[in-house]
């Protein structure tokens, strides 16, 4: 009765009276605050962004599918390697991978609650990611990736919550796997995290198309997309309205990806003016002659062979910052001409 009495009053209690006392706490006891009631996990989701004992940095979380039921997500924290447990509820979420035995994982991490494990939730894949997504809240990551998951609506949801609440600099997605009225939804989650860098090896081109890499290209400073497509798709070719988006990219390597070769010399030299670190390689539809270069010079620009290299560099005059550039004959499943870029 007095523990009802207790849950009353905390429900009774106003939003920011209950934010000043549960940032107060540390993350098991939010932990175990969250799981009241819907409205107390969203406070408690606000009071840890405000808590003393703050988040903890993580440098890479990678969520894996070994089988149709089971799913791993390791974790490297603090130099150590960590999985983890979905299957069994009488131990532990974290189980310590072989060999990286260390007292500093039980003393930072700990385990969770009985309670927490054995929520009662209606699926298997439900349960699944909102245990991992108990754990895993207290943590910053550097980078997230994922390999071969389905991507169903459990795993979307899990995916839109775990970066709503934290800012990831890289993603990286191998050979995953959704339904196709899934992948808007996807997407849309995906441009909201605002990933400095996104790696994708796919095994077809069903994710990116122009409007993608626009909107990426519009939602961070110089981003970086790296796309891989194993099975050897017709080439990509975006339209002339892309040139603006193309010069935005601090890095692009794109396999599939073909520019026309009169886009590329315009966007070449507005990405050399950023005077950033980076670099493009993809399909060119012919190589660039030197009337053309010539012709797209400014006064402030030099141009060089670089017969060693093979390159052709521009050099804004007067500064380090250089583009080194150079097509070559790539073999897919025809003969086509790669452009490859260096910005130093």
């Amino acid at each position: 009765m007095e523990e009802n009495n207790a849950s009353s009053t905390i429900t009774n209690l106003p939003d920011d009276c209950l934010i000043d006392i549960f940032a107060r706490l540390d993350h098991t006891d939010l932990d175990e605050i969250s799981t009241i009631s819907g409205r107390l996990y969203e406070l408690a989701e606000v009071s840890r962004s405000r808590s003393k004992v703050g988040s903890l940095k993580a440098r890479r979380l990678l969520i894996a599918q070994i089988n149709r039921e089971e799913i791993v997500f390791e974790m490297s924290f603090a130099g150590q390697y960590y999985q983890l447990k979905l299957t069994d509820p009488d131990s532990g979420l974290f189980e310590k991978l072989p060999d990286n035995e260390s007292a500093l994982y039980y003393a930072l991490v700990g385990y969770l609650p009985r309670e927490i494990i054995e929520m009662n939730i209606q699926t298997m894949f439900v349960s699944l990611f909102d245990r991992a997504t108990v754990l895993l809240r207290r943590f910053d990551f550097e980078e997230l990736k994922i390999c071969s998951i389905w991507i169903d609506i459990h795993f979307l949801s899990f995916f839109h919550q775990f970066l709503s609440t934290r800012t990831v600099a890289s993603f990286n997605l191998r050979y995953a796997e959704f339904k196709y009225d899934l992948r808007d939804q996807f997407i849309s989650v995906l441009l909201a995290a605002n990933f400095e860098s996104i790696d994708l090896q796919l095994e077809h081109n069903y994710l990116v198309n122009e409007e993608f890499m626009k909107d990426y290209a519009n939602s961070v400073i110089l981003p970086a997309l790296f796309v891989s497509i194993q099975c050897h798709d017709r080439p990509f070719r975006p339209s002339s309205a892309f040139l603006k988006n193309l010069s935005k990219f601090g890095t692009l390597s794109y396999s599939n990806l073909l520019i026309g070769a009169e886009m590329l010399l315009p966007a070449l030299i507005v990405r050399l003016r950023q005077r950033r670190k980076g670099a493009w390689r993809f399909l060119v539809t012919r190589d660039i002659d030197q009337a053309e270069i010539d012709a797209a010079l400014e006064a402030d620009l030099e141009f060089n062979e670089l017969h060693a290299e093979r390159r052709r560099s521009i050099r804004i005059a007067n500064t380090p910052s250089m583009v080194k550039f150079r097509t070559h004959v790539q073999f897919i499943t025809m003969p086509m001409l790669q452009f490859s870029a260096h910005f130093d």
